[in-house]
């Protein structure tokens, strides 16, 4: 699978939902550079502030996804820092994929609850708070329906 295959589906995802609902928003990608840090991989421009969106993107064939191995160092520290100074509302959206031939699934994960169970992580050190488990998406995250190799975005 092409690295950046998932980021791209998701720009085209909420571009798609934007223009069908005539809502005035545009979702991009910034693009990674070798000797720059990404502050985030997708930001949502709006004058409404309920689309003002910064979002990462993290897909694994994994049950869950680990912050002290999905994520680089000071990454979460870094994004939450860019989220609280431009005013962004953030989220994470996590793909899971299960192998050739089966179905995606993808979670959207308000970034105020991976920044609170990463600072857990942090303080405590307990495996339990070490990322979020499929089931934990579940509970806490907001499944996106897929169709025609896009997700639905609502």
């Amino acid at each position: 699978m092409p690295r950046n295959t998932f980021e791209n589906d998701l720009v085209k995802s909420f571009n798609k939902h934007f223009t069908k609902n005539n809502i005035n928003a545009f979702c991009y990608r910034l693009h990674q550079s070798k000797y720059v840090n990404q502050y985030i991989d997708l930001l949502v421009d709006s004058k409404d502030s309920k689309y003002y969106l910064a979002i990462e993107c993290k897909s694994t064939k994994s049950n869950k996804i680990y912050f002290n191995s999905n994520f680089n160092g000071d990454q979460i520290d870094r994004e939450t820092e860019f989220i609280n100074r431009t005013g962004r509302t953030g989220y994470l959206i996590w793909e899971r994929r299960l192998g050739i031939g089966k179905k995606r699934e993808a979670y959207l994960i308000p970034w105020n609850l991976v920044y609170e169970r990463y600072s857990l992580f942090k303080s405590t050190g307990k495996k339990e708070y070490n990322g979020f488990s499929y089931n934990d998406c579940k509970t806490v995250g907001k499944k996106l329906k897929r169709e025609k190799g896009l997700y639905l975005i609502d």
